[in-house]
C-alpha cells in the first residue's frame, strides 16, 4: 500500500456530522485525545461527550483506518485465498476497522461491533447507516475487562488500538472467536510493540499460525531498545490539518501489529522490511527480518534489475512482493 484514503462514504458521513460544529472547540478536544493516545491512555478518559467523539473522528480515525488497512493488506498478500464472510470488531470505537476490512475483503457480508462507549457506538451507527454491509451491523455494549467466551465466532476478528488499554486483555477469548484470522493492532511505540511480542508468544502457544508481519515462527530477533513497527501514509484533509495545526498535507501513522490464522498461510514472504530502504551513491540497502534473524539485503546501482526491485519496496513490504 502507498497512501490510505478514507472511503467516500465514510468521508461523507464525517462531513455530515461535523457540519456547523466549531473547529476551535474541536481543536482543543483533539489535542487532549492525541495527548492521551501518545501516553497510552484509555480512550474512555477523554471521550466523555459527543463533541469529544467528533474530535476523535478528525484526529484519530483517519490514522487508525490507515494502520488497519495496511495490516489487512499484508494479511491478504500472505493469504490470497482468505475470503472472510463475517467480522467481529472488538473495542471498535466508531467502527473504523470495519470500514477498512470491507475495503480489503469485499467478501464480507456481515459484521458485529463491540465497544463500551455509547458515544462511539452512536457515531459508528451514524457513519455506517448507508453502507450495504456495515449499515446492518449491530453496535453492542461490551466491557472487555469482563469479556468471556460469549464473544460471537466470526471468520475475521479485529482488535485495533484497544487491548493495550487493558490490564488483562481477553486474548484467549478473541482467539477462540476467530475461526479464520485474528488481527491485533497497537501503537507503533516501544510499549505497543512489547504488548504485541508478548501476545505473539501466547498465541503461538495456542497453536496459531503467523500470517503477518512475521515471516517466521521463531522468537522475535529484535533486541531492545529497537522495536518492530511500521508506518502507513495518509492524506490530511483541511479540517484534519486545522485540528493538528499541521502544515504538511500527509501524515505517517506508526503502528505495530500481529495477525494469526487457523488455516495454512500459503504466501507468507521470506522476509519483511523493518525500515524504509536506504539509498546511497553505491546502491540500496534494506533492513529485513528473515527466518528468525535481522538481515540487510543490498543491491548496487550497476545491478539494475535487483536495484529496481528493492527500490520499489516500502517500509513493511514483504521481500517476495517486489
Amino acid at each position: 500500500m502507498r497512501t490510505a484514503e478514507l472511503p467516500s462514504g465514510l468521508r461523507a458521513g464525517i462531513d455530515a456530522l461535523l457540519e456547523g460544529v466549531s473547529r476551535n472547540d474541536l481543536a482543543r478536544r483533539a489535542a487532549l485525545v492525541s495527548h492521551n493516545y501518545r501516553q497510552g491512555g484509555a480512550s474512555r478518559k477523554t471521550i466523555l461527550g459527543s463533541q469529544d467523539g467528533l474530535a476523535y473522528l478528525l484526529s484519530r480515525l483517519p490514522a487508525t483506518y490507515a494502520a488497519v488497512m495496511s495490516a489487512l493488506f499484508h494479511v491478504k498478500q500472505s493469504m490470497p485465498d482468505f475470503a472472510p464472510a463475517t467480522l467481529l470488531d472488538v473495542g471498535c470505537g466508531p467502527g473504523t476497522a470495519g470500514w477498512a476490512a470491507c475495503e480489503v475483503f469485499p467478501s464480507l457480508a456481515s459484521a458485529v461491533f463491540l465497544d463500551d462507549s455509547a458515544i462511539f457506538r452512536t457515531l459508528g451507527k451514524s457513519l455506517a447507516a448507508d453502507h450495504p454491509v456495515l449499515g446492518q451491523a449491530p453496535f453492542q455494549d461490551c466491557d472487555l475487562t469482563s469479556a468471556d467466551s460469549g464473544l460471537p465466532s466470526t471468520d475475521l476478528v479485529i482488535a485495533s488500538y484497544a487491548l493495550g488499554e487493558l490490564r488483562q486483555p481477553p486474548l484467549g477469548e478473541l482467539w477462540n472467536a476467530a475461526q479464520g484470522v485474528l488481527l491485533i493492532v497497537e501503537p507503533g511505540t516501544p510499549a505497543g510493540y512489547a504488548n504485541i511480542v508478548r501476545w505473539r508468544a501466547m498465541l503461538l502457544q495456542q497453536g496459531a499460525i503467523l500470517a503477518a508481519p512475521c515471516p517466521h515462527h521463531e522468537p522475535c530477533p529484535i533486541d531492545p531498545p529497537d522495536w518492530c513497527h511500521f508506518a502507513q501514509r495518509l492524506p490530511r484533509r483541511r479540517d484534519h490539518m486545522i485540528l493538528k495545526t499541521a502544515t504538511v498535507r500527509i501524515e505517517d501513522e506508526k503502528f505495530s501489529y500481529i495477525a494469526v490464522a487457523r488455516m495454512p498461510v500459503t504466501a507468507r514472504p521470506e522476509g519483511r522490511l523493518l525500515l524504509p530502504p536506504r539509498l546511497s551513491p553505491a546502491g540500496i540497502a534494506c533492513k529485513t527480518c528473515t527466518q528468525g534473524r535481522i538481515d540487510t539485503v543490498t543491491a548496487s546501482k550497476r545491478d539494475k534489475p535487483a536495484f529496481k526491485a528493492l527500490d520499489r519496496l516500502r517500509w513493511g513490504d514483504g521481500l517476495d512482493n517486489c
